[in-house]
């Protein structure tokens, strides 16, 4: 588990964190700029 943990550490959360602000700031934009216009 520990050697899991470090292989998936270095090529899993920064691309898991990439994604979910990806998923915020592109899922957040949208509803808010449809409910202005």
């Amino acid at each position: 588990m520990k050697t899991q943990t470090k292989k998936h550490k270095p090529g899993n959360p920064k691309p898991s964190k990439n994604k979910m602000v990806k998923e915020k700031v592109w899922k957040k934009p949208p509803p808010k700029e449809s409910t202005t216009d």
